[in-house]
């Protein structure tokens, strides 16, 4: 059985952001990726939501952030797990002011 493949929620545009900034976040979590993909084949009647949006640190700099939650409760400490082993949420400096208003999406 295939798994159900992940709901993924992104609160922020991507072109607003660097590319250098995109490229170094995509490559410190191939881990988190990996561990996400595992759990969602040994689960595959579950589903995995992921909420990604931007985080202010310190005025100066910003990362990018993740929610992750899923429809099997038994899967949420697996999660949490996962994301505080191999999660990079950057530490990217903040390019110019009003970029995080700028780039933050608002439902």
């Amino acid at each position: 059985m295939l798994p159900n493949s992940f709901v993924q929620n992104i609160h922020y545009d991507e072109n607003h952001i660097p590319k250098r900034h995109l490229d170094k976040y995509n490559t410190e979590n191939i881990n988190f990726w990996n561990a996400l993909n595992a759990l969602n084949f040994k689960n595959p009647k579950s589903t995995i939501y992921l909420d990604f949006f931007l985080v202010d640190i310190d005025f100066i700099f910003y990362g990018i952030d993740v929610k992750l939650n899923s429809d099997n409760t038994e899967l949420l400490n697996r999660l949490a797990y996962i994301y505080k082993r191999y999660y990079y949420r950057g530490y990217f400096r903040i390019p110019h002011s009003g970029f995080l208003e700028a780039a933050t999406l608002y439902e």
